[in-house]
């Protein structure tokens, strides 16, 4: 099908009445709407292969027809399934063209449904390449956890998963709920560990993100994750500087964990009996083998990202860090 020329189109974007003579549709919106009328008469209702066929057609009707255009399809349409039913049109409901106009809206966002229920038919792309690796190296059996099929995942998955519901499809794809109490800790210790590697590795901050999702739901047990963060720092020589993006990855982890008053999507915890005290001795156990001056430098910009946000004061780690540096120049 060719895009319709400018002349085929309706200048006036109004809808001509077909009962009476005048000018013919477009021969492409024409053929779009007897291609319409056959999928929606032969093939069986809710099946894949209609809303397959379905979606194809709106997809092109989306690039190649205007909303004047779109008006014209969905009439053709209906006066096409009212000729196949043996209804007169003259004796039917079918809209005027004044009329059909004013339903231009909700028919574009018909048309917007069905191509945002196409989308959600796909497959997520975490979900297909963790079947395809566990196809061929299951990262858990019936024998238990598979440490190195489960790392090779968990590595593949970090270069594919971009937003929080590809993690949360991620989280139900590795299905840890079926692994004994000790092989869960395993793996959610190494999901820990390769999320803070990727965040050190590559900068961003979804993987950051990701993890501190994981244990604000309760997922990835707030001991594992000073677990996971004590043996990152910990491979660093104590001669060596910290690697660039390490400090910015720890700092924003630990605001993402700091205590909040209230419910919030960014920086702060909301979790009943999550104290600043509470969070200090996380924070001890997270940074406890950095030199004291890197430790500040880094619970100072902790603190910048705790003021900057909205819901969350900090106030308490402020007058602690004032102390500890004059504590640590005496």
């Amino acid at each position: 099908l060719s895009e319709p020329t400018e002349s085929s189109r309706i200048v006036d974007e109004s809808l001509p009445d077909f009962s009476s003579a005048g000018p013919p549709p477009p021969k492409c919106v024409t053929a779009f709407a007897a291609l319409f009328r056959h999928i929606v008469q032969e093939l069986p209702a809710q099946s894949s292969a209609r809303r397959g066929a379905i979606g194809q057609v709106a997809k092109r009707l989306a690039v190649q027809l205007t909303p004047s255009d779109l008006n014209v399809f969905l009439r053709e349409v209906q006066l096409g399934l009212l000729d196949k039913g043996g209804i007169s049109r003259s004796k039917s409901t079918v809209l005027s063209a004044r009329s059909w106009k004013k339903h231009q809206e909700k028919a574009e966002g018909r048309l917007k449904a069905v191509l945002r229920l196409e989308d959600n038919e796909k497959p997520n792309p975490v979900q297909v390449l963790w079947t395809s690796m566990s196809s061929r190296s299951p990262p858990t059996t019936k024998s238990g956890l598979q440490h190195e099929n489960f790392r090779r995942c968990l590595k593949e998955v970090v270069q594919v998963a971009t937003t929080a519901s590809d993690w949360e499809v991620a989280w139900q794809c590795m299905d840890l709920a079926s692994l004994p109490d000790e092989e869960q800790n395993d793996a959610t210790l190494l999901l820990a560990i390769t999320l803070l590697t990727a965040a050190v590795q590559n900068g961003e901050g979804q993987h950051t993100r990701a993890l501190a999702d994981f244990v604000r739901s309760h997922k990835i047990k707030l001991r594992i994750l000073e677990s996971a963060a004590a043996h990152l720092v910990g491979r660093i020589p104590v001669d060596v500087p910290l690697p660039p993006r390490l400090p910015q990855v720890l700092a924003s982890l630990l605001a993402y964990l700091y205590p909040a008053p209230i419910r919030t999507t960014g920086y702060g915890w909301f979790r009943p009996g999550w104290k600043f005290n509470d969070w200090m001795i996380s924070v001890e156990k997270v940074l406890g083998s950095l030199k004291e001056m890197e430790a500040l430098a880094l619970l100072d910009e902790t603190s910048a990202l705790v003021k900057a946000s909205d819901s969350l004061s900090n106030k308490e780690l402020e007058d602690f860090l004032e102390k500890a540096k004059l504590e640590f120049r005496a």
